[in-house]
């Protein structure tokens, strides 16, 4: 490979990771509250909640959770765009998704227990 075509590849690989490191921050800056504002919607008893729990649990647990894309369809356009953005924090954010909160792990095995109908 020549110098040229050596810098070309360097030049384009630079790029790629400053695209995906935006993407990162993105995810992070509107991620987080995105998950917050899902979160404080699953633990509620409305009709959307099941559906916000069963998309959580699916980031959370994919085996276990198989969430039916469709299910999206259920929630109002705001919740539709959070969902959005916490899947872009799953993707970019650099951990898994119930680290980003305050006893996550604590918070999605209630999720977990409210949906199989556990009682702890």
């Amino acid at each position: 490979m020549n110098a040229n075509a050596q810098d070309n590849v360097f030049t384009k690989l630079a790029a790629e990771h400053a695209a995906w490191e935006e993407r990162r921050k993105h995810a992070l800056n509107h991620g987080i509250r995105a998950l917050e504002r899902l979160v404080n919607v699953a633990k509620g008893c409305a009709g959307q909640s099941h559906y916000v729990r069963l998309f959580l649990l699916g980031l959370y647990n994919g085996p276990e959770w198989n969430f039916d894309m469709t299910n999206l369809r259920a929630l109002d356009a705001e919740l539709q765009a959070d969902a959005t953005e916490v899947l872009k924090l799953d993707w970019y954010g650099g951990c898994e998704i119930y680290k980003h909160l305050p006893n996550g792990d604590a918070v999605f095995s209630q999720f977990w227990q409210d949906e199989r109908g556990d009682e702890g």
